[in-house]
């Protein structure tokens, strides 16, 4: 994984990065414990951890991941209805991930079923021998969008996955594996188009009823964008994941962890000052 070595400041985002513009839910994960995984967006979703603990939270090479058991672990990030783009708008998925899973069995990165189960949003690894990475997305009146990468991630190796979408149109989807744009090929192309319900996403799995299609992976650096990037952002968030979590020379927009990911911080000391200890 390039340049991914924790990084030495205090946790947060630079909300002036524009890898920070659009961003509705980031996971970077730095806790390394506890039953939270902390949203740095600024739009206070934080992920709340459902049968892990200190033992899932794994450390890598570039911090810390969870651990999902593909059974009965998963994160809630909240509604649905809230935090999504609607059907023909702009969207994009990252996170990094890593996992073994080898079989025929759907299985989910993120996502929810409404109750009925007439409108999903999902990423999942294909139920398919080549355990590919999808995005699934149906209306209440049965029309999808379904489209999957050649590419797998199964290796047992950390992958970065970016979906991008600028409409609710095949033709304007795309798929990117570590930084560089994957063969994105069509399953379902019916242009769904609805609003969306307000019932929890998962992480981990997807809701539906209760944790559905759960998948063992690690994830780490979860983000959720109401616009689409482009391939030259998704290169260089490749390139650099730490860019948005740096503070700039002097910080007006730098939320830190200390004040909860909610607001800016009002101390304008420069970065390299806070990490030597100066106030």
């Amino acid at each position: 994984m390039p340049h991914l070595a924790p990084p030495i400041w205090a946790p947060g985002i630079n909300l002036s990065h524009p890898l920070a513009q659009g961003l509705a839910l980031a996971l970077p994960m730095w806790e390394g414990d506890g039953t939270t995984a902390s949203d740095y967006s600024g739009d206070g979703r934080d992920a709340a951890l459902t049968s892990m603990g200190k033992a899932n939270w794994l450390p890598t090479p570039a911090g810390y991941s969870l651990d999902f058991d593909g059974s009965a672990d998963y994160g809630n990030v909240g509604s649905a209805a809230a935090m999504l783009a609607g059907y023909t708008e702009p969207e994009t998925v990252s996170f990094w991930i890593k996992t073994s899973t080898a079989s025929n069995t759907l299985r989910a990165v993120l996502g929810y079923v409404n109750p009925a189960g007439t409108k999903i949003w999902a990423i999942h690894i294909e139920r398919d021998a080549a355990n590919k990475i999808e995005f699934f997305l149906r209306s209440a009146a049965g029309t999808d969008l379904r489209v999957g990468t050649a590419t797998a991630v199964n290796d047992g190796a950390w992958h970065r996955v970016v979906f991008t979408r600028s409409s609710n149109a095949a033709a304007d989807t795309q798929f990117y594996v570590d930084g560089i744009a994957a063969t994105t090929a069509s399953v379902s192309d019916n242009s769904p188009s609805t609003t969306h319900d307000a019932v929890d996403i998962y992480l981990g799995a997807r809701n539906f009823s209760g944790v559905n299609l759960p998948l063992a992976c690690q994830l780490r650096d979860v983000r959720y964008y109401r616009r689409a990037l482009t391939a030259a952002e998704v290169a260089a968030d490749y390139a650099d994941p730490w860019a948005i979590y740096r503070p700039a020379e002097r910080w007006p927009l730098w939320v830190a962890a200390t004040s909860g990911g909610a607001a800016p911080a009002t101390d304008k000391t420069p970065w390299h000052l806070m990490i030597q200890g100066a106030a």
